[in-house]
């Protein structure tokens, strides 16, 4: 699928990710509301140019926001809090950005990254969580 939209939605009480995309190529998730869910709140699987922003991600079982194998992603001004895993995390991501998220009251860490390159975290608000503010584990060419 190309250039897809998931945008104003109220996803709450699912068994498993409240959110969940596979393979998108231009997609844009925004201004949505994810909680309660058993699983991850918002998962993007592979693909390319994906925007997550402005998205309240919150009271979750496992992690808020949760991108693999995917390049060009852009994460930007969500709030995700209250959760049992990482607040946002990305792994296999390349040419990507972190910016101006607000991440709290997680036991994970804040922001992971891990097993990608030329990722830049910047500008984020995160505290009080269980593990590390931010996090990269065998990253190249990434900055915070």
């Amino acid at each position: 699928v190309n250039n897809a939209t998931i945008k104003k939605n109220t996803v709450f009480n699912t068994r498993d990710d409240g959110i969940e995309t596979v393979d998108l190529v231009g997609a844009d998730i925004v201004k949505n509301t994810v909680y309660g869910t058993g699983d991850d709140g918002i998962v993007s699987a592979g693909g390319s140019d994906i925007r997550i922003a402005r998205n309240i991600v919150r009271n979750l079982r496992d992690d808020g926001i949760l991108v693999t194998n995917a390049s060009d992603v852009r994460i930007k001004n969500n709030e995700v809090y209250s959760l049992g895993g990482d607040g946002i995390q990305t792994d296999g991501v390349s040419e990507s950005k972190i910016r101006d998220n607000e991440v709290y009251f997680v036991g994970g860490n804040g922001i992971l990254s891990r097993n990608g390159s030329d990722v830049t975290v910047s500008e984020n608000l995160v505290r009080e969580l269980g593990k590390d503010g931010i996090a990269f584990v065998n990253m190249s060419d990434s900055f915070i």
